[in-house]
């Protein structure tokens, strides 16, 4: 669990950074939409509610399976709860990551063929 665990924030890191990479790092909100193709992102960057329960979702399903490796009388209940949120948190960084990576090679490929000009 633990390994998955760390995965799974690394993917959250690495999204995030590449989100701000590739739409001008601090000289523009990286929750900007221009960028994003996504309705999935759309949706996710637009609504702060959205944003905030997706990101407290997986911050609780993560304290969840922590609490539960020590005290399993707690039960599932939770887990289960906060499964599907995880989820789609997951599902978000991985788009995240892959749009962010296109706009970062169309603009790589703009510019290397600029100065073969």
């Amino acid at each position: 669990v633990a390994v998955w665990a760390a995965l799974f924030s690394g993917l959250d890191l690495v999204s995030h950074f590449a989100r701000i990479y590739c739409t001008g790092g601090m000289t523009a909100s990286h929750k900007g939409t221009d960028t994003t193709r996504n309705p999935l992102l759309k949706v996710y960057y637009n609504n702060r509610i959205v944003l905030g329960g997706f990101c407290l979702g997986q911050e609780a399903f993560y304290l969840f399976l922590y609490t539960y490796h020590f005290y399993p009388e707690m039960g599932m209940i939770p887990i289960y709860v906060s499964f599907p949120i995880f989820c789609l948190k997951q599902l978000c960084n991985a788009i995240q990551l892959m749009e962010s990576m296109q706009t970062v090679a169309i603009s790589d490929t703009a510019d290397i063929a600029a100065k073969k000009k």
